[in-house]
């Protein structure tokens, strides 16, 4: 029924800390982090968000030592990678060790795109969530989100049947060539229909010398499964390039020469799904560049569209710029204990991001950044902050562990904790 509540569906609204003009991302990790680890491969910075998704929220953002941007986990040596990883671990045990957390969430977004409201960050970063009873409380259903523009685009991915069908076919089964990742997951079902794998090990997993490697290979296999789809629509030079229009978006190929692509593709691969190769045929007839939809809104309203109606056109009707995923890795509490799965969803269409790819109770967000804790919420928040950094530095301290060591953040909030 249209108006039924979705089911175990929640819906979030972020709160700021608290108003404040930050930095980029990794200027403001560099100068003001909660803990830092340096290691002869860089720096691993853990910090507060600016716009808080629970109560427990923390970043985990690597810096390499000649301090050159780096936007996934493939552009990230994988020994910092590694450290990045056992960091955001580490912050996860802890908040499962809290009392009231009922789900942890690991989580990235990736996005090459400008336009799409995918990432806002150029440079990799981890989230790491400990759900309470406080922070998601409210169930919301299909009608309300359809009636609201920022949560229309979180509700479903159209080409959810082509994704699962090139996951389950052509990216896990090549990742799964390698020993390490049938060591590490295991396929597992999942209540809502997505691929999902179980962490053997569990936050163990996190600290393994392999998992690094295993998730750039996830992400490598990803962009030729991509890439190779993507050239059925979009034109490429003859380095194997994606020829970009004025607008910065992917060339269209013509009508004809995408369903031509299209047929031969789906004769190359005959295991895809009715409704998939239907999609695919749908997309080959009707796909139209971005900058035809605007003329079309702009004929209909008499007049050119601000750049706020410009932006909602685009995160409405354009497809996302290259490979785009959200990727989380998240801590199911069940009996007392932690059953940990990742959930890895590409999107095209869709603005879900890492919310998607939750597993457990699934979320949807409202990210109003003018809505503020109270000063007295806010110092529990603080305070929480600080435990966990006198945690880190501690951990650091008394066993093998990254060498954690207090920064800036942590030593001002201890001496002036208002």
């Amino acid at each position: 029924m249209e108006g039924a509540i979705t089911p175990k569906a929640l819906l979030y609204t972020r709160f700021a800390r608290e108003e404040r003009k930050l930095p980029p991302l990794i200027e403001d990790a560099r100068q003001n982090p909660l803990v830092k680890a340096e290691t002869a491969d860089g720096t691993v910075y853990v910090k507060d968000v600016a716009i808080l998704t629970a109560r427990q929220h923390m970043l985990v953002i690597p810096d390499q030592p000649s301090g050159v941007i780096m936007g996934s986990v493939q552009e990230v040596p994988l020994p910092l990678l590694g450290d990045t990883f056992q960091a955001a671990g580490d912050i996860a045990k802890y908040y499962e060790s809290q009392p009231g957390i009922e789900q942890v969430d690991m989580m990235i977004n990736f996005s090459t795109d400008p336009l799409k409201r995918i990432q806002t960050q150029p440079n990799l970063h981890v989230h790491i969530l400990g759900y309470g009873p406080d922070d998601i409380q409210k169930p919301t259903n299909r009608r309300e989100m359809r009636a609201n523009p920022e949560l229309r685009p979180q509700e479903s991915e159209p080409l959810n049947s082509v994704i699962y069908d090139l996951l389950d076919q052509q990216v896990f089964p090549s990742v799964a060539t390698d020993p390490a990742f049938k060591q590490l997951f295991e396929r597992t079902t999942d209540e809502h229909g997505a691929i999902t794998y179980r962490l053997i090990y569990g936050d163990a997993t996190f600290s393994d010398s392999d998992f690094p490697r295993v998730m750039q290979e996830i992400h490598k296999r990803s962009q030729e499964v991509y890439n190779q789809l993507a050239s059925v629509y979009f034109e490429m030079d003859k380095d194997g390039r994606f020829v970009e229009e004025v607008d910065g978006r992917n060339k269209l190929l013509s009508q004809e020469k995408r369903i031509n692509n299209v047929a031969i593709y789906i004769s190359e691969h005959p295991s895809l799904s009715s409704t998939s190769q239907r999609w695919l045929q749908f997309l080959a007839n009707h796909a139209t560049d971005l900058e035809t939809v605007i003329v079309s809104k702009e004929q209909a309203k008499g007049s050119e569209l601000s750049p706020q109606e410009r932006k909602h056109v685009i995160n409405r009707f354009a497809a996302i710029k290259d490979l785009s995923y959200g990727l989380t890795f998240s801590g199911i509490k069940i009996d007392d204990k932690y059953d940990w799965r990742m959930g890895y969803d590409p999107i095209v269409f869709s603005t879900r991001g890492t919310l998607a790819a939750s597993r457990g109770i699934p979320k949807a967000g409202i990210m109003d950044s003018t809505m503020i804790y109270d000063p007295q919420t806010l110092e529990i928040v603080k305070a929480s902050e600080r435990k966990l950094g006198e945690y880190l530095v501690e951990k650091g301290k008394q066993d093998s562990s990254l060498p954690y060591q207090p920064g800036p953040q942590l030593y001002s909030e201890s001496i002036n904790p208002g």
